[in-house]
């Protein structure tokens, strides 16, 4: 016999999977923004944009589940019902793991940032001052001591 409590345990464990791999990539994330690298940056926020697709995907699955009454569902045992409630569990914590990284994650990069513009802006007050002394005239270097 099949029940449908087989299916939400199956998704509550690829959304757990999901949010634990979310949550690795962000540390990484976190490390390359620390360290300016962009590239690989990049590469990391690809992958973790297919993370984030899969997880809606899963949302999306349990949808069907979410309106059901709980104390309704029809368990295959006790195991099973509660593996699932423990994954609820962690899947929630790890959420809540994947947010504070993000928002550490913007806080490096937003710092990064205007570390950045700062330097640019320093640059430019630099070629500025360089570019007006090269068009300052030269003075002569000698003085006139004839009269």
């Amino acid at each position: 016999m099949t029940y449908e409590t087989d299916q939400l345990a199956e998704l509550i464990d690829q959304k757990q999977d999901t949010l634990a791999r979310l949550l690795e990539i962000g540390q990484k994330q976190f490390a390359l923004a620390k360290d300016g690298e962009i590239a690989e940056l990049l590469d990391v926020l690809a992958y973790k944009q297919r993370l984030i697709r899969e997880l809606g995907t899963t949302e999306r699955a349990l949808d069907p589940f979410r309106n059901q009454e709980p104390d309704s569902r029809r368990w295959r045992n006790e195991e099973v019902r509660r593996r699932c409630a423990d994954g609820i569990e962690r899947c929630k914590r790890l959420l809540d793991a994947v947010m504070i990284q993000e928002h550490k994650s913007e806080d490096e990069l937003r710092r990064r940032r205007d570390e950045t513009a700062l330097r640019l802006e320093e640059v430019r007050h630099a070629g500025k001052a360089r570019g007006a002394y090269a068009a300052a005239p030269a003075r002569p270097s000698q003085i006139d001591l004839s009269r």
